[in-house]
């Protein structure tokens, strides 16, 4: 996958045509047929209904697309950030998180605390895979990063302060569950879908969260999360997600609950002598009043 295909993506999804879509794009209309066909190939899913006179967003495409929008605005804020920093204004803190929390809440709460406090600071929240986030920061890329436990307990020289709880469950595609709300016994023969390798202590956390709940399933990985997502919500697996998960709400999925019990931790490096410490406690503290 390129940015031209996503380029390509919502230039379609915009102008509601190939042809309008070539046209704003001075390509022809076989080049931004043949990105689309890649872009469907390698996600696996069909993006768009073509027989109507107005080519239309599969119930896949929207979720890919609904992705990419929320994307481009993490982006285009970063880069509202990055400038305003450069000028000098305002502390930096960059915080990372699990690739498909909702990050709009936690921005909120933080902004919304140091505003409280007359403190001026410039956040940049920054997704990434489960596995990813320790060395992340130990690279020094982010100043504290917000996770799972697991995420964290291989490595002995992070520091970690427990946040609390999240609700978990089963991320499901409602067109597979025709019947009604499904009860557990449907999910006995799904797949678990995850994005991290199969030796990272995730693997074996997940492993354990569905033990508890009477889970054996299988546990497939993917490549990116939004193949995840289009294996959803094509039938061909579920998610385990807490309830911070921005796809939750999304017309074509279902969240299945199975309890408050996935335990989240902040992390970061440093000692009480870092002259960011203050900042880093402070944030923390509000994002425990979340939980």
């Amino acid at each position: 996958m390129h940015l031209t295909q996503l380029e390509y993506f919502g230039a379609v999804v915009k102008n509601g045509s190939i042809s309008a879509a070539a046209d704003s794009l001075f390509v022809s209309q076989s080049a931004v047929s043949k990105q689309i066909g890649m872009l469907e190939k390698e996600l696996g899913v069909q993006l768009f209904d073509r027989g109507f006179r107005q080519i239309r967003l599969t119930e896949s495409g929207q979720l890919i697309y609904d992705c990419l929008n929320r994307c481009t605005e993490d982006f285009l804020n970063s880069m509202d950030m990055a400038r305003t920093i450069q000028n000098g204004h305002g502390d930096l803190l960059r915080v990372g998180y699990v690739e498909y929390w909702d990050n709009a809440p936690i921005i909120r709460s933080i902004m919304d605390y140091m505003d409280a406090h007359g403190k001026s600071l410039q956040l940049t929240m920054e997704p990434y895979k489960v596995s990813e986030l320790a060395d992340t920061l130990a690279r020094g890329n982010i100043d504290m990063a917000l996770s799972f436990d697991s995420a964290f307990s291989w490595r002995e020289d992070v520091n970690t302060v427990p946040l609390g709880t999240l609700e978990c469950g089963l991320l499901y595609g409602k067109a597979f569950f025709n019947h009604g709300k499904p009860v557990r016994s449907d999910f006995e023969h799904i797949p678990f879908l995850e994005t991290d390798d199969t030796s990272h202590p995730y693997r074996q956390e997940l492993r354990m969260i569905m033990e508890r709940y009477g889970f054996n399933n299988p546990i497939r990985s993917c490549p990116r999360f939004s193949s995840m997502v289009a294996k959803v919500s094509a039938g061909r697996g579920v998610i385990l997600v807490s309830r911070w998960a921005y796809l939750i709400g999304q017309k074509s999925l279902g969240f299945f609950p199975l309890g408050k019990d996935l335990p989240v931790s902040a992390a970061y490096f440093g000692s009480p002598s870092d002259g960011r410490m203050e900042l880093i406690r402070e944030v923390i503290q509000t994002v425990k009043t979340m939980m």
